[in-house]
C-alpha cells in the first residue's frame, strides 16, 4: 500500500512533467496548520493538492482549507493517486486550448 510520501512524490513528478509551477508546503511549525501538501499553478490556474495514502483520512482543518481555496476559485483536491491530479491538469489544458 502506498504511503503518503509516495503519493506526494508521484504528484510532484507529474506536475514537473506537465510543466506546472509547484512547491511542497512543509508543516515544520512555521506555517499555518491545515495547508495542502502541494501548491501548483498550471496555465494560470491555482491548484492545491492534499496527498493521502489510500486509507488516509483528511483532517477537518485540512478540509476547511481546501474548501476555502475552492470558494476562492482555485482547484483543491485530495489525491490518493496521480489520477485525481491528472484529471485536473487535463481539464485546465482543455480550457487553455
Amino acid at each position: 500500500m502506498a504511503r503518503e510520501a509516495a503519493v506526494v512524490n508521484a504528484c510532484t513528478r507529474l506536475l514537473k512533467k506537465r510543466g506546472a509551477w509547484h512547491m511542497n508546503v512543509h508543516g515544520a511549525g512555521t506555517g499555518r496548520n491545515g495547508l495542502p501538501d502541494l501548491i501548483a499553478c498550471h496555465h494560470g490556474r491555482f491548484i492545491a493538492i492534499e496527498c493521502k495514502a489510500p486509507r488516509g483520512r483528511i483532517r477537518p482543518l485540512q478540509q476547511h482549507e481546501l474548501d476555502r481555496i475552492t470558494s476562492a476559485g482555485g482547484h483543491a483536491i485530495v489525491a490518493r493517486t496521480t489520477t485525481q491530479l491528472a484529471d485536473i491538469l487535463d481539464a485546465i489544458d482543455q480550457e487553455h486550448q
